[in-house]
């Protein structure tokens, strides 16, 4: 398996929008995604093996903090660091752009997503009740502050450099 990241192009939305009806409930909608690639003020991307879309990451810069508006990898490819991978470019924006902080809202019960981020060094820092709908579920805010400090570098090479080895 080779993935690559790449900028997501309009012609992806197809795959996108089909990952994401397969993934999320209630899913966003093909024009909700269009609105997110015409701004110039998010970074959208996506995951190919093969010329196959198998993931996709939004993430919204808002101030001097990054927000990560979704994130989905195939259920095929979970838990083989497509996510990780989306993680990084995500992180990489947000040094581009000199945030000092980077925001998600999560599922409560969306364990696997809650350890990718906790590697990341997200913690929570609030509940936003009865967020989710189909079916309603709270969800957990979760923040990496600080990612310019020198403890928080090291850690994100240390991810960086467990990819490279993979």
């Amino acid at each position: 398996m080779t993935v690559d990241i790449k900028k997501m192009r309009f012609e992806d939305l197809g795959a996108v929008v089909e990952l994401e009806n397969e993934l999320f409930s209630p899913p966003w909608s093909y024009n909700s995604f269009v609105t997110e690639l015409n701004s110039e003020l998010r970074s959208c991307l996506v995951a190919v093996d093969r010329g196959k879309v198998i993931g996709y990451a939004i993430g919204a810069m808002f101030y001097d903090e990054v927000h990560i508006m979704s994130i989905g990898v195939t259920t095929n490819y979970q838990r083989s660091s497509v996510a990780t991978k989306l993680m990084v470019e995500l992180l990489n924006y947000a040094y581009y752009n000199n945030s000092n902080r980077v925001l998600l809202e999560v599922r409560a019960s969306n364990k696997p997503a809650i350890a990718l981020y906790t590697k990341f060094g997200f913690a929570p820092v609030g509940v936003r009740k009865k967020y989710y709908t189909h079916p309603v579920e709270d969800a957990l805010v979760l923040i990496a502050e600080g990612i310019n400090d020198n403890d928080y570098k090291l850690r994100f090479e240390s991810i960086k450099d467990k990819l490279r080895v993979n």
